[in-house]
């Protein structure tokens, strides 16, 4: 016997189920059985539609591609992918890692390609937005996650934007510390944006070019990137070193030069900043580390921009090299 699909009847909203608190609202009505009768005819009209096949709420969302670069970040990727399951798309450009990130990218069902290393994270950037297919994108590094109230504001808020890019706060985290001082809070991000209005540098940290107006969101708000900076003071002096080279060698190109009183008052000045001026006197020893650590790797930046300056053209990792 072939199955016939049961028709359901159309449900009837009774204004009858309204609270006691509303009895003087429907005693007025039922003098008006004409308004009455309308007003149910629309409700139940509602109740059809709710669920229906037609156009719903995230049809008509913006799409956005969440772009997140990797090297080796099989212990960092698999958090931040979960913190973006709502993303319409996720572009992974991967730097050839020596560990399982790309696997695990792939198990999750984000769009995977390859990129050359640079030592920084910028030129891949460029790479993995020239992959995304929508117009917007979110650009999030292996090490952040996306709160859940900036995820809500990327679903209701882009529609009707004519902003070209948004600054997103960034909260910094020393394991499982937020730190607000020592100029790591505020640490507004631009990290939103139409694909087509934004382009990343070539040069290591440099803000990216936007054509067009942009928005900082609220510091203070719900909607934010959480970043797991490090997790010891040895995993952050290797990158501060790693930076410090890439930034020096830099200059040298562009030939800016150094001598000890620059050396030493952009050290010190470093501290003096970090220390009095942002806050780090108010965290005890934590604020003491933090700005000796800014101070030193303000120190190795220049110190290796002074060796590269002072190394004759022909040894290897002069700036001529």
């Amino acid at each position: 016997m072939k199955n016939v699909p049961i028709q359901r009847p159309r449900e009837r909203f009774d204004l009858r189920f309204l609270s006691v608190s509303s009895l003087p609202i429907w005693l007025w009505l039922k003098r008006m059985p004409w308004l009455l009768t309308h007003i149910e005819r629309c409700l139940a009209n509602d109740l059809a539609s709710f669920g229906s096949t037609g156009t719903t709420g995230s049809d008509c969302m913006t799409k956005v591609s969440v772009v997140v670069n990797t090297l080796n970040e099989e212990a960092n990727l698999p958090g931040c992918l979960e913190s973006l399951r709502w993303a319409d798309e996720i572009v992974v450009a991967d730097m050839h890692s020596d560990d399982r990130t790309a696997e695990i990218a792939r198990a999750f069902g984000c769009r995977v390609f390859e990129c050359e290393r640079a030592g920084y994270v910028e030129p891949a950037r460029n790479f993995a937005l020239a992959q995304a297919k929508h117009s917007w994108a979110l650009v999030v590094d292996a090490d952040e996650r996306v709160s859940p109230g900036l995820a809500t504001w990327i679903a209701t808020a882009l529609e009707t934007s004519p902003a070209a890019a948004f600054r997103i706060p960034r909260r910094n985290f020393y394991g499982r510390q937020w730190v607000t001082c020592c100029g790591w809070f505020p640490d507004d991000q631009l990290r939103l944006f139409r694909r087509e209005r934004v382009r990343y540098s070539d040069r290591i940290h440099r803000a990216p070019t936007v054509d067009g107006p942009v928005v900082t969101l609220p510091s203070q708000g719900e909607a934010y990137l959480a970043h797991n900076c490090f997790d010891s003071w040895e995993a952050r002096i290797e990158k501060d070193n790693k930076y410090s080279t890439i930034a020096a060698r830099a200059m040298a190109q562009e030939g800016r030069r150094i001598g000890a009183g620059g050396l030493l008052a952009r050290t010190v000045w470093a501290f003096v900043t970090a220390y009095f001026l942002q806050g780090g006197i108010r965290f005890g020893a934590l604020g003491v580390i933090l700005a000796w650590e800014r101070a030193f790797a303000t120190f190795l930046k220049y110190a290796k921009l002074w060796e590269l300056q002072h190394r004759s053209p022909k040894e290897p990792g002069s700036s001529a090299s």
